[in-house]
């Protein structure tokens, strides 16, 4: 059985990385619902997590900073950490973003990219 990011997770998250960038320290609406990941790896688990953040968030400032931060901690909770130059990981969360990368693909690359820690 895996632990998975729950909605309280994401808002934390959320309003964590609005405060930050020197916002008021809300969440945007939609981060209220249930996760339910029910992928087998870790790295499907964080790529699944990904692309329901961007389904549950509009266009709102900073979801590519939450959905790359909720995939980091997934995958932290199952063990493992994301080993990638920078600007790649931006190119590929964009990607998931504008759908021009599936899910699927994004697994595919964390597993190449994740280890354990």
């Amino acid at each position: 059985m895996s632990v998975t990011i729950s909605p309280a997770d994401l808002r934390f998250i959320a309003a964590t990385l609005s405060s930050r960038a020197g916002g008021d320290g809300s969440s945007p609406d939609g981060l209220d619902a249930p996760v339910s990941l029910q992928s087998a790896t870790p790295s499907t688990r964080a790529a699944e997590l990904g692309a329901i953040v961007f389904t549950r968030i509009p266009k709102a400032p900073l979801r590519r900073a939450i959905a790359l931060t909720a995939m980091a901690c997934q995958l932290r909770l199952d063990g493992y950490m994301l080993l990638a130059p920078q600007g790649v990981v931006v190119g590929m969360v964009g990607g998931l973003d504008t759908g021009r990368v599936s899910a699927s693909a994004v697994a595919r690359w964390i597993e190449d990219r994740a280890i354990p820690g």
